[in-house]
């Protein structure tokens, strides 16, 4: 750990944003950022997590912006497009763009640029995440002028403003002569408040305010440069935030609530705390050969997990969760039984199951907060039940590539709703198996799909409720452990930090108000 700060802080000295101190009399015209989760990549389609959405977020925009309103609901405004309209059957959209919008290479922004990035989520339907995820429904589209694009859909699709506010606009006549390498050789012109300069891989993004933002009336920063950090290291962050080296520092889930109290007497810090719809989650390995594809095992390994001691003892905040959908998303059944704790029945479930003592390992990464207490914690209940099981935390880029091969037995993570939605989600992680559980279920996969092209809310939410209550009395391929909260600090002064609901967070309107400090 004391490696890893000192390399850190080198590098900071060596960028030169350090030498007078976060804050000093006058505030640096460098804000630095740092988040818990490295960007996995930045291939602005291929949005794996949030170090990535963050990092592709500060350059690029969409053709909407999704907005929380604080009743927790969403909204959506323009962006890139100005207004939109849709046919009475929901299957074609108009939007209209605006004019005068340029890229970072100073090319004008058209409708051909929004052909040009709907034209790779179709050729690469099943290699993009943010293809697979949130456009199954898409069969084509049109340039009907230079300022108005048109989406036609298969099926109507309830979700489309959410998709469109996760899908990021690339510059063609770019792309057309560079391809792939746009994003190997670190090009990403788009359009938003800053421009990139480079990416770091573990260490740091960097931009530089762009003076020609189409929406400069609304938002100049006072920051001339952003650096966005990767501190996966708790402690670490938290020493460079006290320090002043850093600007804020968002863990997703926030701050281990042992650590809130190395902020007593720092004033000139704020700590922001807020209830999220983000569930802890185990995902289980199905596959024939597993041990998990027996649901008795499923079962069991649930039942000998005391989820309410995890909140109070190792958390110390957030919930028991009752299902993989937890209250606030759209789907949660209040009336759903919760998980039992009982480890007498998963201990007599287990002796009656196909388990017959095989090694099982459970993982997560070092992007989880507090993965490392919670899973010796859980280890420990497992081994009291009969379960052979060791437990390792590996980096974030390594368990998630663990899970898009099916390589792991069972892995612990967060699942983030975003607008209130789990729609995508369980696209991705039930329809499409994206971290390859191999459980297979035609029922759930068949209400999964209807979902995403029911129009009408409250038939939408019923079947929603449907999924989980299946997810729940299956124990699969996900079980729920605990429904989040989060505390993040920042230094008083900094403002423009989207902190959601869903546990994400975006940082492109970054600015700094000194009336505030």
């Amino acid at each position: 750990m004391k490696r890893i700060l000192s390399v850190f802080l080198t590098l900071m000295l060596i960028a030169g944003v350090f030498a007078t101190g976060a804050f000093a009399e006058e505030k640096s015209r460098v804000a630095n950022i740092a988040m818990s989760e490295n960007a996995t990549g930045i291939d602005f389609h291929v949005l794996s997590n949030m170090g990535t959405t963050c990092t592709v977020n500060m350059c690029m925009e969409r053709l909407v912006c999704g907005v929380e309103n604080e009743d927790g609901t969403y909204s959506y405004e323009p962006m890139l497009a100005t207004s939109w309209e849709s046919s009475e059957d929901g299957t074609e959209w108009t939007f209209y763009l605006r004019e005068g919008v340029k890229f970072h290479n100073g090319e004008i922004f058209d409708a051909n640029d929004v052909a040009c990035t709907f034209q790779r989520l179709i050729d690469n339907a099943e290699l993009l995440n943010v293809a697979t995820q949130y456009w199954l429904e898409l069969d084509h589209y049109e340039v009907v002028d230079e300022h108005t694009f048109k989406i036609f859909l298969k099926n109507p699709l309830p979700t489309l403003l959410f998709s469109l506010d996760q899908t990021y606009i690339m510059e063609d006549s770019a792309w057309n002569e560079y391809g792939e390498d746009y994003i190997n050789k670190q090009l990403m012109y788009g359009t938003g408040p800053w421009i990139f300069q480079e990416w770091i891989d573990g260490e740091y993004a960097h931009y530089i305010k762009n003076e020609e933002y189409w929406n400069k009336e609304s938002f100049d920063s006072y920051f001339d440069e952003v650096y966005l950090r990767y501190i996966t290291e708790e402690s670490t962050g938290i020493s460079a935030l006290l320090s002043g080296d850093i600007d804020l520092y968002a863990r997703t889930t926030g701050y281990a609530t042992e650590n809130l109290a190395l902020f007593a007497g720092h004033d000139d810090i704020e700590l922001l705390s807020n209830d999220l719809t983000t569930v802890l989650y185990l995902g289980f390995q199905c596959a024939e050969d597993s041990v998990f594809n027996d649901i008795n095992v499923r079962k069991a390994f649930s039942m000998a997990i005391d989820r309410q001691s995890i909140v109070d003892y190792i958390l110390g905040r957030g919930s028991v969760a009752n299902g993989y959908i937890v209250k606030g998303v759209y789907g949660y059944d209040e009336n759903q039984a919760p998980y039992e704790y009982d480890p007498e029945q998963a201990a007599e479930l287990l002796a009656n199951s196909s388990y017959n003592g095989e090694p099982i390992v459970i993982s997560s990464n070092t992007g989880t907060p507090q993965s490392s207490e919670v899973l010796t914690v859980i280890a420990e209940m497992e081994k009291e039940v009969g379960f052979n099981i060791t437990m390792e935390v590996v980096e974030s880029t390594t368990l998630l590539e663990m899970r898009t091969s099916g390589n792991y037995d069972v892995f612990m993570v967060n699942v983030q709703y975003q607008a209130s939605d789990p729609g995508s989600v369980l696209t991705q992680r039930v329809l499409n198996d994206y971290h390859c559980s191999n459980y297979v279920n035609e029922e759930l996969n068949a209400l999964v799909a209807q979902s995403n092209i029911e129009m009408d809310t409250e038939a939408r939410t019923e079947l929603l409720r449907q999924i989980n209550n299946i997810i729940r009395e299956e124990y699969a391929p996900q079980v729920g452990l605990t429904q989040q909260a989060q505390t993040i600090g920042q230094y008083k002064g900094m403002t423009g930090a989207n902190y959601f609901q869903s546990g994400t967070f975006l940082f492109e309107f970054i600015d700094y108000d000194p009336s505030l400090a």
